[in-house]
């Protein structure tokens, strides 16, 4: 038995798997005909995102007794990072077991990040390093930048810093490939620890193995290591040495930069920088911003009281000829929704739940939890009984009107 097994086999908490019943199982398997896999995968898909895990995590079981319509991998790895996502990190390795262990269900790449991820958020350093000895052992499936960065992040957090450097070194022999991330998850150990000179090693080499890379993210944890020092006038030359090489940044380096500049009260360079990344919004060439660079910034304008500049804000376009608009997706609607009812916005709040409904977009279970919970905090239970019975009718709740303490 495989260390990562084992070490499931012996967690103490109630879990779904060991109060699953395999015999009562394979009977409403039979009793019931499963359906295909493609319509499976959406009913569990469809469940997950109205916050039904449970019910989610019992339909794909119950499926794995089936002989025909077995959970395809994708199904399993939905539902198993799901429950990672909600940080129920036992049932997501149970799930893995189950699903891949118990019924040899055929794991894919995704399927070993989600177990590593796991593993590493629960602490548990070496399980997470057995499973990646195990992917490297495998000839059918081999780890990913993706598993590099999750792994050399966790051996980081756990001050185990030799071994991220030597994680890093094996992605380099293996593959040949360079990941940004990895080097800065590196980058950033090595800052904290004052070893400034072993920092700029790993950005020389990134460099060198990638010299179009522009290094966003990881001037990015420069410029916060120098702020946190109070050594402003080496942040601000680290961000103009990366503002010179006149790069196009996505919006995953320039939200990085954001943050730490509205942390450390550079609010002038979080404007200007809000703005280039606008104008440089051109889709479907390249996306400038995404639903957080918004929340970003419509949030530190409630921070200070600018409600009028916040609703401005969000309707903001670049200024180039070519700049177009940005359309928010179902999660940064679901953010401002959740950042408006925490200001006692409830109209706003209101008016972007229904831009969701009339664009046929579906809130989460926890976007209607918040405004119903709003609604009751102010005093106006009629729209939170309303809320409630909507609810009831998207099945995200089972039992009506029941919450409601009148």
């Amino acid at each position: 038995m495989s260390l990562f097994r084992h070490l499931l086999l012996r967690r103490s908490s109630a879990v779904t798997l060991r109060s699953f019943s395999t015999s009562s199982a394979q009977q409403a398997a039979t009793a019931e005909p499963q359906p295909p896999p493609e319509e499976l995968h959406t009913r569990v898909t469809s469940l997950i995102r109205s916050g039904n895990l449970d019910a989610a995590s019992a339909m794909a079981r119950q499926s794995a007794f089936s002989a025909t319509n077995r959970p395809t991998v994708f199904t399993c790895n939905a539902i198993i990072g799901a429950m990672h996502r909600a940080k129920r990190h036992n049932e997501a390795l149970d799930l893995y077991e189950f699903f891949f262990n118990s019924f040899k269900i055929t794991p894919n790449i995704v399927s070993y990040n989600f177990m590593i991820n796991a593993y590493c958020d629960e602490g548990c350093i070496d399980a997470a390093l057995d499973v990646f000895r195990k992917m490297k052992a495998d000839a059918s499936i081999k780890p990913s930048l993706v598993t590099y960065q999750i792994i050399t992040k966790c051996m980081i957090n756990a001050g185990r810093i030799e071994d991220a450097s030597d994680i890093w070194f094996e992605m380099l022999l293996d593959s040949g490939h360079t990941d940004s991330s990895v080097y800065n998850n590196l980058t950033l150990a090595c800052s904290q620890l004052g070893n400034l000179d072993k920092a700029n090693e790993f950005i020389d080499e990134l460099k060198i193995r990638c010299p179009y890379y522009h290094h966003g993210v990881v001037s990015a944890t420069y410029m916060n290591w120098f702020l946190k020092q109070g050594r402003d006038k080496d942040a601000m030359e680290c961000y103009k040495s990366l503002l010179n090489r006149k790069c196009r940044m996505r919006p995953e380096t320039g939200d990085v930069l954001l943050e730490v500049l509205l942390k450390y009260g550079k609010k002038t360079e979080a404007w200007d920088l809000f703005h280039d990344m606008l104008d440089n919004h051109t889709p479907s060439t390249f996306h400038g911003v995404d639903s957080d660079t918004f929340t970003l910034m419509v949030e530190e304008c409630l921070k200070l009281g600018k409600v009028d500049e916040a609703l401005a804000t969000l309707k903001k376009v670049g200024t180039k000829p070519d700049s177009k608009p940005f359309f928010l997706d179902v999660d940064g609607y679901c953010q401002l929704i959740s950042i408006f009812c925490a200001h006692d916005m409830l109209s706003e709040a209101e008016n972007l739940f229904q831009d969701m409904y009339s664009m046929s977009m579906t809130p989460d279970a926890s976007t209607y939890a918040i405004l119903f919970d709003t609604y009751r905090r102010m005093g106006r239970k009629d729209d939170a009984y309303m809320l409630n019975n909507k609810m009831a009718e998207a099945e995200l709740i089972k039992n009506g009107p029941t919450r409601i303490e009148l």
